[in-house]
């Protein structure tokens, strides 16, 4: 890739402690004094070069705003963009030629690849550097770095991919597996996929020994709370083995995620989601097996979400049908209740206030969070691929019942296909996955706050093209 030197400049950056800029480190520490050595010399060096990884990732680019809360979900049809003004509306319509989403776009592709140059770093490193940390030190980061290349390749895949169902053997994305100047080809999906999951079992051994298995989700405010663990891994193996439409494998890896992983990370209780004034978990962190820190998320929610927000740029439902659609109009449901809010303070419709501050800041241990793979997930997984009827729909079940105070089974005559896109929509919103359902599904309408009969789809336009930038190297 013509683009490695820039991503070897930028690695540096990686490097620097959480709090750090990389304009004053590079002020401070010249390029040719802080050698590899230096920084591969102790456990915080790895740990530094680890972090940056999981810092890049939580970039307003990535998955601190675009690929959950904003640009997927727009895409998605989540939020009324009528105004052609709003830089929202190119995203909204599909204009790939735009230039402001082809910017936007070519700034993902080679964020994706510098995390995914970063994790190629680090491996390296742990090999050439192989006796400053214990052997299951070792194990944990590299089990990581294994883990963060295969969710970084997946989710290039899965967006800028065609239909993995009718266009597997078409060329793809390149898979980089380490850090070099070479030009990587591009692969076919299949091929892809089965790096992916290469590396996804290296993960998964050398992270047997995972500490989140004995610990738990780790102590209260631990940054560390959310990286990728042992259960994570396992359940990103259940998406991608879907994506794949492996759906035996998909349905034991999710049924042994939901066995092993349910008492690790708990259901949301009412209590903590309703009840606790001022500290309210409306991102039901307890049940976030992996996410990022985002440390701009409320700077994006009081531009972008607030009902005070400014109305050229604010992305809600608007007075369109779509969340009584979504929600069925039902008011128990609090992932209605307490993600859209009326505020007599600023514009008269609901907002989204899944990604809103806590009042009472201190109580809340889940601040700064934005999760990326979630529990429920592995329901949906469970109930999509399970071939008994009345089993699947009690996956189904079993979130709904932690999703209201007092909850109602679905009747058993109903479709458990059109069950599990109710349930993603509901569940899933600010979290970039309802995109990449209907997308998988290929929904030739999807419902729509824009338009009130759904938009219609075309294959075509799930389908972003290559940016410029990774073309014109090739």
């Amino acid at each position: 890739m013509k683009h490695i030197r820039k991503y070897k400049i930028a690695l540096l950056c990686l490097l620097v402690l959480a709090l750090s800029s990389c304009k004053k480190w590079l002020n401070v520490k010249p390029e040719d004094k802080f050698t590899e050595e230096m920084i591969f010399s102790n456990e915080q060096g790895f740990s530094d070069a680890l972090n940056g990884i999981y810092m890049k990732m939580a970039a307003d680019e990535l998955y601190g705003k675009n690929l959950t809360m904003t640009m997927l979900d727009i895409m998605a049809q989540r939020y009324v963009i009528a105004n052609t003004t709003m830089k929202a509306y190119p995203v909204s319509r599909f204009d790939y030629t735009e230039s402001g989403f082809k910017v936007t776009l070519d700034n993902m592709w080679q964020k994706l690849y510098l995390g995914i140059a970063g994790a190629n770093e680090l491996l390296s490193n742990l090999n050439k550097y192989n006796t400053i940390l214990t052997p299951e030190k070792s194990d944990l980061y590299k089990g990581q770095a294994y883990a963060l290349r295969a969710f970084l390749h997946f989710d290039v895949l899965r967006f800028w991919g065609h239909a993995y169902t009718t266009d597997s053997l078409k060329e793809a994305i390149p898979y980089y597996r380490s850090l070099s100047s070479e030009v990587v080809p591009f692969i076919p999906a299949r091929q892809v996929l089965d790096s992916v999951l290469d590396d996804l079992k290296m993960a998964e051994t050398l992270l047997a020994n995972d500490p989140v298995l004995t610990k738990g989700s780790r102590d209260e405010g631990s940054k560390d709370n959310y990286r990728f663990n042992l259960i994570a891994v396992k359940a990103l193996q259940a998406r991608v083995l879907l994506y794949r439409n492996n759906k035996p494998a998909a349905l034991a890896k999710a049924k042994e995620v939901i066995a092993i992983g349910q008492p690790v990370f708990p259901w949301a209780t009412y209590s903590s989601v309703v009840e606790s004034e001022g500290f309210n978990d409306r991102i039901f962190g307890s049940e976030v097996l992996f996410g990022v820190y985002a440390g701009r998320m409320y700077q994006t929610y009081n531009n972008l979400f607030s009902p005070q927000a400014s109305p050229d740029s604010i992305l809600a439902a608007g007075t369109s049908t779509l969340l009584e659609t979504v929600y069925e109009g039902n008011q128990a449901d609090y992932r209605y209740t307490q993600h859209w809010k009326l505020n007599s303070a600023g514009v008269s419709y609901r907002t989204f206030y899944k990604y809103i501050d806590a009042a009472r800041k201190d109580y809340y241990k889940y601040r700064y969070l934005v999760p990326l793979i979630r529990m429920s997930e592995m329901y949906y997984i469970a109930a999509e691929c399970e071939p008994d009827k009345a089993t699947a729909l009690g996956y189904l079940n079993k979130v709904r019942a932690n999703r209201q105070k007092t909850p109602v089974d679905l009747l058993p005559t109903a479709d458990v296909e059109t069950e599990i896109t109710k349930e993603y929509q509901k569940e899933f919103y600010g979290e970039g996955q309802i995109w990449y359902y209907f997308k998988r599904k290929q929904l030739t309408t999807i419902t729509s706050a824009n338009f009130n009969s759904g938009l219609k789809m075309t294959p075509a336009l799930y389908v972003p093209p290559i940016p410029e930038s990774e073309l014109s190297v090739r």
